[in-house]
């Protein structure tokens, strides 16, 4: 017996790829099915691999272009703020708009079900698949050049998540150069607390913002707090 024929779909991202010359926006893709599913529940692999693999597999066309290597390329060079857009289209394609999760309030830690309409996250000053780097100077006075963050960047930093390194690595895993030259892990751990916030500042400048944030009210304290949305765990999936 055949199963049912999975739904296809396309969306125009914010940022897109740079392909023989023209930035190239439109994505087209299928729902998810059961392979991706089993990608999604592996517990072997990071998941920022998991979400490439299942972006691989879903992605049938970047612009006109469908050949298999080209679009595995295309994903690694995937700016982060494209990648959660992405997902975000996936999930409302294979699962619908209406994200149902639990939130603890976070004055009495009573567990409440929340539900929010996906399509109300918001892509604030995405970066231009043109312009994806940014050179400044330091307070301290050299000069540094940062890239947007991608699928690899977002990759390097989660294998840190959790050590000692990780609020470093998510900055040098952005930095091209430092004073003209690529730099070591341990020239960004020594920088000062006013470079490193400068550099934190031009990747909120460069990167543009995810506005996936809601509002709730406790039923049990009556606390009235804001909190972001959990795109990034494959939970994000399950429902």
């Amino acid at each position: 017996m055949e199963g049912s024929r999975p739904s296809v779909s396309s969306c125009e991202l914010p940022t897109g790829f740079m392909l023989e010359g023209k930035v190239i926006k439109e994505v087209s893709f299928r729902e998810l099915a059961g392979p991706e599913e089993e990608i999604l529940a592996s517990k072997k692999m990071l998941a920022s691999k998991r979400f490439s693999k299942v972006m691989a597999n879903c992605i049938q066309k970047i612009g006109p272009y469908d050949d298999h290597a080209l679009i595995s390329k295309a994903i690694d060079d995937m700016v982060i703020s494209d990648r959660i857009f992405f997902l975000i289209q996936l999930r409302i394609i294979s699962l619908g708009e209406n994200f149902n999760f639990s939130y603890p309030c976070p004055a009495c830690g009573n567990v409440d079900k929340l539900m929010f309409d996906l399509k109300n996250i918001k892509f604030l000053n995405p970066p231009k698949a043109d312009n994806l780097f940014k050179e400044f100077k330091l307070p301290s006075g050299p000069s540094v050049r940062l890239r947007v963050g991608n699928s690899t960047i977002e990759e390097r930093i989660e294998k840190t998540s959790g050590e000692p390194s990780a609020v470093t690595m998510a900055l040098y895993a952005r930095v091209e150069t430092l004073d003209n030259r690529p730099p070591a892990l341990s020239d960004i751990k020594e920088l000062t607390l006013k470079d490193r916030n400068a550099i934190r500042k031009a990747i909120d400048e460069l990167e543009g913002e995810v506005d996936d944030t809601f509002e709730a009210d406790c039923p049990k304290c009556g606390e009235h707090y804001e909190a972001s949305i959990p795109i990034g765990s494959a939970d994000f999936f399950f429902q």
